[in-house]
């Protein structure tokens, strides 16, 4: 796999830009990248119903104990405890219908298994048939919310997370296996996608959005890309400047 720094040097290759001298910010490069390979990855996964273990990546996240009418007003008695995760959620990738959130369990008891659900349904919950058994666990506000009528799930401290995120640099914000920490290391993201869907996408997306200026030059220089609001700016300044 490709790192995001040579990503991101395939872009520059594609529009012909020195990255030395290009105005381009790389910020820009990797929120396309994300919104472009979240956008052909939900397209495949509406074809297969699946994803490739290269996308999905593991993580921790520790839990503690709230009072449900302090955390997301659920109607619940009060005093009726329930666990949330203590930091928020990196931001799992959106389907058509449903995340990328692919498996949660507790890292410390096995065992035990959630049963995921939308926020929606939080409010039935305590009157289904199984909540006396099954725990339930779902998002709201980007944390992680844990409830069952038993009270032994209480006593996990610590869930392990996998899921397909929209950042993949995010997981390693909370430890666990993710192998994806910098630009340095290899992006998740196959060779199939990147070239044949996600790149072209990024490169139209640019052209469409900024004049690429014309190269009246012989020599070996790379064209720089020019923004256009750039542009109109510079051109204020100096309206601003013969005015005064």
């Amino acid at each position: 796999m490709l790192t995001l720094q040579a990503l991101r040097g395939q872009i520059d290759e594609a529009l012909n830009v020195n990255s030395d001298d290009s105005v381009f910010d790389y910020r820009l490069y990797d929120d396309l990248i994300f919104q472009k390979r979240e956008k052909w990855l939900s397209v495949d996964y509406e074809k297969t119903k699946r994803f490739d273990e290269l996308y999905i990546q593991s993580f921790c996240m520790d839990l503690e104990e709230v009072d449900s009418n302090l955390c997301c007003n659920l109607g619940f008695t009060s005093g009726c405890k329930v666990l949330r995760t203590k930091q928020e959620l990196p931001l799992p990738i959106s389907l058509k219908t449903g995340d990328g959130i692919i498996d949660i369990k507790p890292a410390n008891l096995f065992s035990m298994s959630f049963t995921k659900i939308d926020f929606s349904r939080v409010a039935t919950i305590r009157n289904s048939r199984w909540a006396n058994t099954a725990i339930y666990v779902w998002r709201y506000n980007n944390r992680l919310y844990f409830y069952s009528k038993n009270d032994k799930f209480l006593l996990i401290e610590k869930v392990l997370v996998r899921s397909v995120l929209y950042n993949p640099l995010e997981a390693s914000l909370l430890g666990c296996e993710s192998d994806c920490s910098s630009d340095t290391d290899a992006f998740p993201i196959s060779g199939r996608l990147w070239d044949t869907f996600v790149k072209p996408d990024i490169v139209q997306d640019l052209l469409g959005r900024y004049r690429l200026p014309k190269d009246e030059s012989n020599d070996a220089r790379d064209r720089d890309v020019v923004f256009q609001d750039r542009k109109n700016e510079r051109s204020n300044i100096n309206n601003n400047e013969q005015e005064q």
